[in-house]
């Protein structure tokens, strides 16, 4: 019998049935393998201070997440992150990146790095906030 089952606590591994499936539903509409995240990181010692995460898809680059440390932001550590990630994209053949931001996270900084909006969610995840996609051509 085929059920509907909420989880509020999903397992690693039902997770990954689930990013199986639509990936080869995916790959059989666009012939697409697998992708695989890749990542930059700021490290200190062993510990690491920031870091970018990205997947490469040709032709467009989409970075996961981009973080770095309260001790080091604003010292140019992101814009240094971000531009290897676009680096390491257009030697893996894309043309843009998109990523998407809060307003009270950083859509200044990427929009000083050469990103455009391109679309707006209002009240999210907070009634204050916004969550803003943007894209850059490379």
């Amino acid at each position: 019998m085929v059920k509907i089952v909420a989880d509020t606590k999903p397992k690693d591994e039902d997770i990954k049935v689930i990013e199986t499936g639509l990936r080869e539903f995916n790959k059989r509409h666009t012939g697409m393998e697998d992708i695989e995240t890749r990542a930059v990181y700021i490290k200190e010692g062993v510990e690491i201070k920031g870091g970018i995460t990205y997947i490469c898809i040709k032709p467009l680059t989409y970075v996961k997440l981009l973080w770095v440390s309260d001790d080091l932001r604003g010292k140019g550590y992101g814009e240094k992150l971000l531009s290897a990630a676009e680096e390491d994209a257009k030697t893996q053949g894309s043309t843009k990146v998109m990523l998407d931001t809060f307003s009270f996270q950083a859509p200044e900084f990427y929009k000083k790095m050469g990103y455009k909006d391109v679309f707006e969610i209002d009240g999210y995840p907070v009634e204050s906030a916004k969550r803003i996609w943007l894209i850059k051509e490379l």
